[in-house]
């Protein structure tokens, strides 16, 4: 006498396909939610604030103030970049005014100012220096921290504004 128990196909088949549209279904309103309702799949933004004021470092030319630059949080910065927005203009890749790239780990940092060394962070070139900037012309700055990237626009001030 055969002792195992055996289920109608049927009934395995029905259960099995029943099982599988809930899962997909499941799946289907996870990632709909995830996509809509989180930022799990795009890459965190990195606030800057721009403050013009005299700072012993970083000043590049006398016509305007020296510019800093503070994050909203401490980030190991892989990549600064400075280029001016009349170039991007007419060029998708304008030459950088300032370009800083992580060659090691950098120290997490909370700000900087334009034209100053960073520790742990080179230029891409060894000759590469920080070109002045001019007073009235719109500037786009580019912050990277491994995901995390940040942009901001910004002009400078006459140094005559300070006095």
């Amino acid at each position: 006498m055969n002792t195992t128990l055996r289920r109608p196909s049927f009934f395995l088949s029905a259960m099995t396909r029943k099982a599988w549209i809930l899962v997909l279904l499941a799946a289907l309103l996870g990632s709909i939610y995830i996509y809509y309702f989180t930022d799990w799949l795009s890459a965190p933004t990195i606030q800057i604030l721009k403050l013009d004021r005299p700072v012993p470092y970083g000043r590049t030319t006398p016509a305007s103030l020296p510019v800093t630059f503070t994050l909203e949080d401490r980030y190991r910065l892989t990549e600064i970049k400075v280029v001016s927005v009349d170039a991007l203009a007419t060029n998708k890749d304008a030459a950088p005014l300032w370009h800083l790239i992580s060659k090691s780990s950098s120290p997490p940092i909370k700000g900087f100012a334009y034209g100053q060394p960073i520790r742990g962070m080179q230029s891409p070139s060894d000759k590469a220096r920080p070109q002045p900037l001019k007073p009235g012309v719109t500037y786009r700055l580019y912050v990277k921290a491994g995901r995390a990237h940040g942009e901001l626009d910004f002009q400078t001030k006459p140094a005559s504004a300070n006095n």
